[in-house]
C-alpha cells in the first residue's frame, strides 16, 4: 500500500526473544514495530552492523517500552554492534528499557549512522567492547536525545562508552558513572570525533568516578567538535596519563558546572588535572573547579596550543570558583604556548603548588583578569603566591582584589620573570600579602627587563615577611631587579613594610636599576603611623662594581601621617571613618 507495515508485539507475562545463541532477532526495513514489556536476550550478530535488531530504510522505526536487551554478542573478528544497529532514515524510541551485559568489537548496544534515537529513563549497565566502543557509536547527520538515563559500569578497550562522529546529540539529567577503560587508552565516557558539525549537549546529571588512561569523561579530539555542559556534576573522575576530567581541542562552553576531587597521574606539567584546553575557544560561566590534587601534573586548569579561554560569570551574575586545587606548578591554572586567557568575575582562592600558587603563565601567552578576587593561595616552595608570570606576552589586572596570599620566596601576591614582558595593574587592592625567605617584593617581585604599570591601586599596612633573610634586612613591598620603564600613578600605599613585625631601612618601592631603568612616580599617596625617615618611600640600589644612572622621576607624591590622614580623604577612594588602626572593610575588605 506504500504505507509502512505496523506490528506490536505486546508481552503478556514473561516473553523473551532469544537469537539462541545462533541468530539475530528481526530485520525491519519500512516497517513500524512496537515492543512493549520484551526481554531480548542472546541474539549472535555474525556480521558487522546486523545486531539483534537491525533497522534500515526511510519510515523504518523501532519502538521499546519497558525492554530488556541482555547479554548479546558477536561473533567473529572486529563485528559491530550486537543490539541494535540503525541506518539512514531509521528512527529508535526507547522507554524505561534496561541494555545490560551486552559485548561487541564496539558499541555492543547501539549503532547509528544518520537515523535518529530518543530514550527516556533507560539504564546501560555492564556491557563491554573488547576494542573500541563500550555502548554506543553515533554517526552520520542524525538527532539524538537520551533523558533521565543512566550509563553504569561499562568497560572499554579503546574509545569511551560513547563515540561521538558527527550529528547532534542532547543528553538531559543523564548519569554516566563508574564507567572504566584500558588505563593507556582514553577517554572514560565522551570520544567526541566530528567531520565539522558534531555538537554534544549535556544538560544536567553526574559524570563520577569514570576512568581512563586520558581524560577520565570527554576527550573532545576534533577541533570541529563541539560539546556544551551546563548543570553537570563532574566529580571523582580520574586519567592515568592525562586528564582527571576533560581534554578539548574544539569548541567548549560550561555553564554552572561544579568540577570537583578529580584526579590526573600525568607529570607533564602542560596537563591539566581536570581540563586541557589546546585549542579554539573554550568559555567557562559561573562554574566551581575544586578540590583537583594530581601526582605530580601542573594544575587544575592547563590552556596551551593557541587557545582561546574566557573564565567568568554566567548570565544571572553567579561569579565562577576555582578553589583548593592543587599541583606542583600552577595550582589552579597554566597558560601555555600562545594561549590567550580572559578571566573575570571569578574567586580563585586557597589553591597551592611549589611554585606558583594559583596561576602560571608561561612562553608567549597573555593573561587579562578583571573583577577577580586571590585570596590565600601560596606556594610551598618556589615563588608568586597569587601567579607567577614568566611569559613574554601580557598581563592585565584589573580592579583586582588579592589577600592573604604568601611565597616561600618571591612575591607573595605576584612574580614576574621574563624579559619583554609588559604588566597592567588598574584600580586593584593588596592586603596582607608576604613572603617567607625573600624579604624584597613581599608583595610584587618583578626581574625582567620589560614594563611595569601601576594605577589606581592601593597597598594596605599589613603585608610584611615572616621569617626574614639575614643577608636581605630590608623590606619592600614592590621590588624591581633592572625593570626598564615602569609607572606608578594614582595610587595608595596605607602603613611600612615590615620585617617579623619591626621597622627596616627597606622601602615602599625598591629598585635595583642599570641604565635603561625609567621609574615614573606621579600623584601617589603615602600614609603611615610611622616617622619618615626610618624608611623610604622608593629606594634605589645598583650591583656592586657598576656604574648606572637611573631616570627616577617624582611627581606630587604626598605623605600623611595617620592622625592627619583626614586630609587625604578626598583623595583615596571609598575611604570612611579611618583610625589609628587602620581603614573600614568597605574599604580593604573582599570586593
Amino acid at each position: 500500500t506504500g504505507e509502512p507495515v505496523k506490528l506490536t508485539f505486546k508481552a503478556e507475562g514473561e516473553v523473551s526473544f532469544s537469537g539462541n545463541d545462533a541468530h539475530t532477532i528481526m530485520a525491519i526495513n519500512g516497517a513500524d514495530v512496537t515492543l512493549e514489556g520484551i526481554k531480548v536476550v542472546k541474539s549472535v550478530a555474525k556480521e558487522t552492523l546486523t545486531g539483534a535488531f537491525k533497522v534500515s530504510g526511510a519510515n523504518s522505526k523501532l519502538t521499546l517500552k519497558g525492554c530488556s536487551v541482555i547479554e548479546n554478542y558477536v561473533e567473529g573478528d572486529k563485528i559491530l554492534c550486537s543490539c541494535f544497529a540503525l541506518s539512514e532514515g531509521a528512527s529508535l524510541t526507547a522507554t524505561d528499557c534496561s541494555f545490560i551485559g551486552n559485548t561487541a568489537y564496539s558499541a555492543p548496544v547501539l549503532y547509528v549512522d544518520g537515523a535518529n534515537v530518543n530514550m527516556t529513563g533507560c539504564r546501560f549497565e555492564g556491557n563491554y567492547s573488547s576494542a573500541e566502543v563500550g555502548v554506543m557509536l553515533l554517526e552520520g547527520d542524525q538527532e539524538s536525545s537520551f533523558t533521565d538515563c543512566e550509563v553504569i559500569d561499562n568497560h572499554a578497550w579503546t574509545y569511551g562508552m560513547i563515540q561521538h562522529v558527527a550529528g547532534n546529540t542532547t543528553f538531559t539529567n543523564c548519569d554516566f558513572k563508574n564507567n572504566g577503560i584500558n588505563l593507556s587508552k582514553y577517554p572514560g565516557v565522551f570520544q567526541l570525533d566530528s567531520d565539522g558539525s558534531g555538537k554534544v549537549t549535556i544538560i544536567g546529571g553526574e559524570c563520577s568516578g569514570n576512568q581512563a588512561g586520558n581524560c577520565g569523561v570527554a576527550n573532545q579530539e576534533a577541533t570541529g567538535a563541539e560539546l556544551v555542559m551546563t548543570d553537570v556534576v563532574i566529580k571523582d573522575n580520574y586519567g592515568a596519563n592525562g586528564d582527571g576530567a576533560i581534554w578539548s581541542a574544539g569548541k567548549c562552553t560550561l555553564t554552572r558546572c561544579t568540577i570537583s576531587n578529580n584526579t590526573s597521574g600525568a607529570t607533564d606539567k602542560k596537563i591539566g588535572q581536570s581540563l586541557t584546553i589546546c585549542g579554539q575557544e573554550f568559555a567557562m560561566y559561573g562554574c566551581v573547579i575544586e578540590n583537583t590534587t594530581g601526582k605530580s601534573s601542573s594544575n587544575a586548569v592547563a590552556i596551551t596550543g593557541d587557545a582561546r579561554v574566557t573564565i567568568g560569570s554566567d548570565s544571572e551574575g553567579n561569579r565562577s570558583v576555582i578553589r583548593n586545587n592543587s599541583a606542583d606548578w600552577g595550582g589552579a591554572v597554566t597558560l601555555s604556548g600562545t594561549s590567550e586567557a580572559v578571566i573575570y568575575d571569578t574567586d580563585i582562592i586557597g589553591n597551592h603548588a611549589k611554585g606558583a600558587g594559583a596561576i602560571r603563565i608561561v612562553d608567549n601567552t597573555s593573561l587579562t583578569l578583571t573583577d577577580c578576587v586571590l585570596k590565600n593561595n601560596y606556594t610551598t616552595g618556589g615563588n608568586g603566591g597569587a601567579f607567577a608570570f614568566e611569559s613574554t606576552g601580557n598581563c592585565y589586572c584589573n580592579r583586582c582584589h588579592f589577600e592573604g596570599n604568601y611565597a616561600q620566596n618571591e612575591g607573595g601576591a605576584i612574580k614576574v620573570d621574563r624579559s619583554s614582558s609588559a604588566m597592567f595593574l588598574n584600580a586593584c587592592t593588596f592586603k596582607g600579602n608576604y613572603n617567607q625567605k625573600q624579604p624584597a617584593g613581599t608583595t610584587i617581585q618583578i626581574n625582567n627587563n620589560g614594563s611595569f604599570a601601576m594605577n589606581n591601586c592601593t597597598i594596605a599596612d599589613d603585608t610584611y615577611s615572616e621569617t626574614g633573610n639575614a643577608d636581605m634586612p630590608a623590606v619592600s613591598w614592590l621590588s624591581f631587579d633592572k625593570p626598564n620603564k615602569m609607572w606608578f600613578s594614582n595610587n595608595t600605599f596605607i602603613g611600612v613594610p615590615r620585617l617579623n613585625g619591626e621597622l627596616t631601612n627597606g622601602g615602599l618601592v625598591r629598585i635595583w636599576f642599570d641604565d635603561e631603568t625609567e621609574a615614573h612616580f606621579v600623584n601617589n599617596i603615602v600614609v603611615t603611623d610611622e616617622q619618615e625617615n626610618v624608611w623610604s618611600f622608593c629606594q634605589l640600589d645598583q650591583t656592586i662594581g657598576k656604574d648606572y644612572t637611573p631616570s627616577v622621576y617624582l611627581y606630587h607624591t604626598k605623605y600623611s601621617k595617620f592622625e592627619n590622614v583626614s586630609a587625604c580623604e578626598s583623595l583615596i577612594t571609598s575611604m570612611e571613618n579611618p583610625t589609628s588602626s587602620g581603614f573600614s572593610k568597605n574599604s580593604f575588605g573582599d570586593l
